[in-house]
């Protein structure tokens, strides 16, 4: 029995990732769920998400940042699970793990943490990292990062180097065949439009895609500029309109439509919310952009590769390890200004040729090195190196 521990109160990258995968790992896995007393509708999401896949899921309440009750619950659990394996994703699921196991003697399992982004937090959540990151990582067996800045970030803050590995984000997507994307392109953006009038028709604009929670790490808010720039651009001369399509929710939301509002982009930026679908619709955009501060290697831009939908990018986090070169996808410095990013992304998106390459190649990538199968390749090679455990 391998167990996978959470701390979710949204259905996201690491529990999109990982929950379905972990159906082809070959071994019976259960799924426990840290649940914040204060979200109570919002906990319960990812375990309804989790429990559609047939696990064994259980749900430990946590009242606070530190809970001693929740650390003997969920030790009770554990012992009641007996795992050979616990495996705790990000800093309050490890945490809650540490403390569990030294609740008590006679503690079973060898634990695992995956660290699902290090490169960039700020305020308390990066005050939470350090403490996550040198007090109690290097507590655990096994610590898997995301991408290799990552990687070095926790080597050079103290955890053993002979204990940290890179674990690559995969998924699977229905591929999107080149014959098949113009297609698939007109009936998502269709479908979108029935839910959204103010669309412009499929074929009368350049589809843009954000997909990612409206938080401030995101950098909507340059999203918008560079769009605001398109627009003058296309006023002066003779082509289509850009617009941006910013599926998600989050706490910038209003800030955001002000911005938009101000810029006067409501007819080119449109706030589409949350979506359970998206994640096969990545075929309706010319592009998605992350224009994010900080990133690991999200689960949407992996997405986006299955439906040969091309990615524009910051430099930033494990980006790098996913876009590796100018044929897979464009990169833009995250200290550029928004005119310089707006410069750029502009010359990209007039060469539809090679948008059309560029996508093609990155759907090459993704399939051979990012999916499923590649994910819980090295998984089960991590798992292997943790004999005597039981």
């Amino acid at each position: 029995m391998i167990t996978h521990i959470f701390n979710s109160s949204i259905v996201s990258g690491p529990e999109m990732l990982v929950i379905p995968a972990l159906k082809k790992l070959g071994e019976a896995v259960s799924i426990i769920f840290l649940t914040e007393t204060r979200l109570p509708t919002e906990s319960a999401r990812p375990i309804e998400y989790a429990m559609k896949f047939g696990y064994d899921v259980y749900s430990v309440p946590v009242n606070g940042r530190w809970d001693k009750t929740a650390f003997l619950e969920l030790r009770n659990v554990l012992d009641k699970i007996s795992p050979r394996i616990i495996h705790a994703h990000d800093v309050k699921a490890s945490l809650y793990l540490q403390q569990a196991k030294r609740v008590r003697p006679g503690f079973k399992g060898a634990i695992v943490s995956t660290h699902h982004g290090a490169s960039y937090r700020k305020g308390k959540i990066r005050l939470y990292e350090e403490i996550y990151v040198r007090f109690v990582l290097p507590s655990f067996d096994k610590v898997l990062c995301v991408c290799e800045l990552d990687r070095k970030s926790v080597i050079h803050r103290g955890v053993p180097e002979g204990k940290v590995s890179i674990h690559l984000n995969g998924t699977d997507r229905p591929r999107v065949l080149p014959e098949d994307r113009n297609a698939s392109a007109a009936t998502i953006r269709k479908s979108w439009k029935e839910k959204m009038p103010e669309l412009p028709d499929t074929d009368a604009a350049v589809f843009l895609g954000a997909v990612a929670r409206l938080s401030p790490e995101k950098r909507h808010d340059r999203m918008l500029k560079v769009v605001a720039s398109f627009k003058k651009r296309e006023e002066s001369g003779h082509c289509k309109k850009t617009v941006l399509l910013c599926f998600g929710e989050g706490p910038e939301e209003q800030k955001l439509r002000q911005l938009a509002r101000t810029l006067q982009l409501e007819d080119r930026v449109f706030f589409m919310g949350y979506s359970n679908t998206i994640s096969d619709e990545m075929a309706g955009f010319d592009a998605l952009l992350c224009l994010s501060d900080g990133e690991g290697i999200p689960i949407n831009l992996l997405e986006a590769g299955w439906a040969a939908t091309p990615v524009i990018s910051t430099r930033v986090g494990g980006i790098p390890d996913l876009i590796n070169s100018n044929e897979a996808g464009f990169l833009v410095e995250k200290k550029a200004s928004d005119e310089s990013i707006a410069e750029q992304m502009w010359n990209m998106l007039q060469n539809t040729k090679q948008l059309t390459s560029v996508g093609q190649a990155y759907q090459k990538r993704v399939m051979e090195f990012f999916s499923h199968d590649a994910w819980l390749k090295k998984l089960n090679e991590v798992y292997a190196t943790l004999p005597g455990k039981i």
